[in-house]
Order: structure tokens, then C-alpha cells, then sequence
């Protein structure tokens, strides 16, 4: 009991102006934080026909901004040696940070932006793709992955908002078009989707105005959810 009760004092919540919840976790005496920024929404609220997107988009996201193009991405990246990344999973996707207390600045600013505006350069989108495509067609080359994949087949049939093998991917990716993602992320940058976390040893107040500068942007929109038959 006293570990949880311990554990508990150092964990707040908060709310940000636009209603996006935020648990702040301290550690005290780090140098470094962690932040995930993660969506209620992936793979089980994508349509037929367009359920790759989720392996698409979000790695797409971090390779660059409006305002971060890809070579500023990289040098940042370098310069405060960042870790910077977007995922899609079934029912949760995220956009995560990791740096150093005295880089919190500069690097908030920056995923900030690769969050809300992501450029989703022409380069980027078909280099992002050609990286999926490779990864798919690897699939029947991996025995776990491709144990795990027919296994989940008997699961979830054609149709279920759980399934999709490498094939029905690579069909469906040969198909979509880079205003796919621009409207994938459209849909899912929603604060009704979006909660943060923060593990660091910087003051609540100050991570909860920074974050409210940064994400304040994002609104509440209606969002369709997709059930199984």
C-alpha cells in the first residue's frame, strides 16, 4: 500500500483549455522527459479499403512540418539527440518525445508541429510507402509474424475491424493517394481522441502551460467509430 500511495502523490491530472486530459508523472532528480501524446482511434476505425493507412500515416507524421521541413527534422534531431516518433495501433495510436529537461523547449515546439500541421512532403509520403511496402512483403519471411498473422485470420474474418494480413494491405496501398493521409490526419486530430502524458521532473504548472501553448490548436470534432459485424 505505501509504493501505491507513493506513486499516487507523484501523479497529477490535469485538463487542458480545449478539454484534452493530461497525466503529469514526476520524477525527481531526472534530467530527462518523456512525453506521449496518444489517439483512442487506429486501425479499428479505418474502412475497408483504407485500413493501411494506419501503417502509412503516422510514421509519415514525424518525417517533417509546415514549419519543420525534413532536413530542420533531422538536425534537430541530432542536435539534442531526440527521440521522435508516430505509431498506428489498433485501438490506440501515439506520437511520442523523448529529451532532456534543458532541450524541452526547443523540442516541444517541434513535435508540436509535426503533430498538428505534418507536411507530408511528396518525397516523405512515397519513401515512408516504400519502407510499409517492403515491411509487408517481408511478412511471409518472418515464421512468428506469419504464424501470428494466419492465427489471427480464423479470429478475425474478412470484414472485422481487427483484420488486416499483408496482402489485403498491399492491395490497399497500391491504391491510396498521399490526400488519403492528409485527410486520415485530419479526422483523427480531435481533442475528444487526444491525452498526454508527461514522466519528468519539471514543475506541473510550467508542463501544463507549455503544452497548452503548444496543443491548444487542436478542437473537438464528430468522429465515426467502426463495430464489428
Amino acid at each position: 500500500d505505501e509504493p501505491i500511495k507513493t506513486q499516487k502523490a507523484l501523479t497529477s491530472r490535469h485538463q487542458l483549455k480545449n478539454g484534452i486530459p493530461v497525466v503529469v508523472r514526476q520524477i525527481e532528480g531526472s534530467d530527462i522527459v518523456a512525453g506521449n501524446l496518444s489517439f483512442t482511434t487506429g486501425l479499428r476505425d479505418l474502412k475497408v479499403g483504407k485500413k493501411a493507412l494506419n501503417e502509412w500515416m503516422w510514421p509519415a507524421m514525424a518525417m517533417g512540418s509546415k514549419e519543420f521541413p525534413k532536413a530542420k527534422v533531422y538536425e534537430l534531431t541530432e542536435k539534442y539527440a531526440l527521440e521522435l516518433g508516430c505509431g498506428g495501433g489498433i485501438e490506440m495510436s501515439s506520437c511520442a518525445l523523448g529529451t532532456l529537461n534543458d532541450h524541452w523547449q526547443y523540442a516541444l515546439p517541434l513535435f508540436a508541429d509535426l503533430v498538428m500541421q505534418p507536411a507530408f512532403a511528396e518525397e516523405d509520403v512515397k519513401l515512408t510507402k516504400d519502407r510499409v511496402v517492403a515491411k509487408l512483403k517481408n511478412t511471409p519471411s518472418d515464421p512468428g509474424q506469419y504464424i501470428n498473422e494466419i492465427i489471427n485470420s480464423i479470429y478475425y474474418p474478412v470484414g472485422h475491424p481487427y483484420r488486416l494480413n499483408h496482402d489485403e494491405a498491399l492491395k490497399e496501398i497500391d491504391k491510396l493517394t498521399r490526400q488519403d493521409l492528409v485527410d486520415y490526419h485530419k479526422s483523427v486530430l480531435n481533442s475528444d481522441l487526444v491525452q498526454i502524458v508527461v514522466v519528468t521532473s519539471m514543475a506541473s504548472d510550467k508542463v501544463l502551460a507549455d503544452l497548452e501553448k503548444a496543443f491548444a490548436g487542436i478542437t473537438k470534432a464528430a468522429f465515426e467509430r467502426i463495430t464489428a459485424e
